[in-house]
């Protein structure tokens, strides 16, 4: 396979591809806008931080020699490391990576499965068998996006956000089913993760996404929910932005990290806004083997009416991916306390 080829069209299909206008979809360029902008009111409790992100019960497929995304066969599954929120009639509530039971979806994980390139309303791309065994979620990714009814849902779709050599990053929504959510919205992090052994056991290393330096690809891109009047909820922003930067020390596992530059898009009834700056998130966390985890904070509280609070917290799951670590994905939240506004999102950066 031409490998420059295939990533050339992977990101344009990432970057040009946009999601059907439903009830969660929305837009390229970011995470879909997942549209619900009249939910009953709810006790302020259950807006809360996005659950740690996870594969669940399955396990990271690791990189070879040759191993990337632009030349893997038709079949591959690449399990997701991710976090789903349930935006129902009620509530706000975080729901694992997709579990074993309706109320505890931790522990049963995601998949995505390659099926080739396709042309789909005219976008190129690669298309994925989405399975998420706890939602009963099976459903095939377009590259434009779309996906469709399946499984009681009225709608299910998704598409990458980040495709590096290694690693992916990628969002989905299932539409109200009417029994287990009313809108799950995922972000997650795939890819061939690095073997532990692999790992280097000393020394220091810099992470960078897109912004930070001429040689740095990756990006970062998530969503806020706000509470409204009387406890009503919705999705009222994106968040993008690509200047993120990770250091790891690899003889003590400790990871910082910063994503700044990023920039909060409104939504109004599915319509975008003008972007405003919003909140640096600093990481704090560590690495054991390939996996690192830790916590995110907001130093600052930036102008405009969707930044976060000075104590905003969360945190960061990830890993790093590539034969030799060349690679760091990751799923990131935080919650304000204050407001009880939550976002979660995903990074991705390459090493310096």
């Amino acid at each position: 396979m031409d490998t420059s080829r295939f990533l050339t069209v992977l990101r344009a299909a990432v970057l040009l591809a946009p999601l059907p206008m439903t009830a969660c979809g929305g837009g390229g360029g970011g995470p879909a806008p997942v549209v619900s902008t009249s939910i009953p009111p709810v006790a302020p409790s259950l807006y809360q931080v996005a659950p740690r992100a996870s594969l669940g019960s399955n396990t990271a497929v690791l990189a070879t020699g040759n191993t990337a995304l632009a030349n893997m066969p038709v079949g591959t599954v690449l399990p997701l490391r991710q976090s789903i929120l349930d935006v129902s009639p009620g509530s706000v509530t975080p729901f694992g990576n997709g579990g074993v039971t309706l109320t505890n979806f931790g522990n049963g994980g995601g998949t995505l499965t390659y099926k080739g390139s396709q042309t789909v309303n005219g976008v190129t791309g690669p298309a994925f068998d989405l399975n998420i065994p706890s939602l009963a979620v099976a459903v095939t990714l377009l590259p434009d996006g779309t996906g469709g009814p399946c499984c009681g849902y009225t709608d299910v779709n998704g598409k990458p956000v980040d495709v590096l050599n290694y690693t992916l990053t990628g969002q989905w929504n299932a539409v109200n089913d009417g029994t287990v959510c009313g809108i799950c919205t995922s972000m997650g992090v795939t890819g061939f993760q690095t073997p532990s052994g692999n790992v280097p056991t000393s020394g220091q290393a810099s992470y960078l996404g897109n912004g930070a330096s001429p040689n740095a690809r990756g990006s970062v891109s998530g969503m806020i929910y706000t509470p409204g009047s009387a406890g009503s909820g919705t999705q009222t922003a994106t968040v993008s932005g690509s200047a993120s930067s990770f250091s790891i020390n690899f003889g003590s596992g400790q990871v910082t990290g910063t994503l700044s530059g990023l920039k909060a898009t409104p939504l109004s009834n599915g319509v975008a806004g003008t972007p405003q700056d919003w909140n640096q998130i600093n990481i704090t966390g560590s690495l054991s083997g390939a996996v690192l985890g830790g916590s995110t904070s907001t130093p600052t509280q930036p102008l405009g009416s969707l930044g976060f609070g000075v104590g905003a917290t969360g945190n960061i799951d990830g890993a790093l991916y590539g034969p030799n670590a060349e690679e760091l994905g990751a799923v990131w939240s935080l919650h304000d306390p204050k407001t009880l506004n939550t976002a979660f999102g995903v990074v991705a950066a390459t090493k310096q």
